[in-house]
């Protein structure tokens, strides 16, 4: 059983807790120090928990966690009804507000992302693999609205989501916040791209 506190009753929330706390370790002390103990006791999930539902390897809890933040953070772009140019264009800045909001309520997310993506470890496989899986749904809308060829559509996506991953790790961590409050970031964002789509 865990020695945490706190208890976290609800599954979805148990992976929540679980996420959350393992993002964090991993920003401040590294995969070397990611145990299921440590993650048990900081989450207030218990071990026994942790090996029936995420697995006995460090690997298993780091995998999970990537997987669990990805479907969240994703999923919210799911929701848009995007029939037309005018549509996606409206997505795409809206895809940027949440991203926005997500370095707020996941505040160790980008670091980790740049981090890990790309490493040959578990970590870098698992963010590869939720970022192709974003990125095809993307080009997906590239190819049905603007009626892009296949591997057009695909490297519009790629370049749409690096700009935005690119866009959150500068907010967060670089020049950009210093000099720009979110409203102005996202009203430049929102003219550069209608003008942008509609050359």
């Amino acid at each position: 059983m865990s020695t945490s506190a706190h208890s976290v009753p609800d599954k979805e929330a148990k992976f929540e807790a679980v996420t959350k706390t393992l993002f964090a370790l991993l920003q401040s002390a590294g995969p070397s120090k990611v145990t299921h103990s440590l993650v048990a006791q900081r989450s207030g999930v218990s071990r026994a928990w942790l090996y029936k539902y995420v697995g006995s390897k460090k690997e298993d809890l780091m995998v999970m966690a990537i997987r669990h933040l990805g479907k969240k953070l994703t999923e919210r772009d799911l929701g848009d009804i995007i029939t037309s140019k005018e549509d996606l264009k409206n997505a795409i800045v809206l895809g940027m507000t949440r991203m926005f909001q997500n370095t707020k309520d996941y505040p160790w997310f980008i670091p980790v992302y740049f981090k890990y993506r790309g490493s040959p470890t578990p970590l870098g496989a698992a963010i590869g693999e939720v970022e192709q899986d974003y990125i095809a749904r993307q080009a997906q809308l590239f190819e049905r609205v603007f009626r892009f060829p296949h591997a057009r559509a695909i490297v519009a996506a790629e370049v749409l989501t690096s700009f935005r991953m690119g866009l959150a790790f500068s907010w967060q961590h670089g020049e950009l916040g210093k000099k720009a409050d979110q409203t102005d970031v996202l009203v430049a964002l929102d003219h550069w791209i209608h003008e942008l789509f509609s050359a």
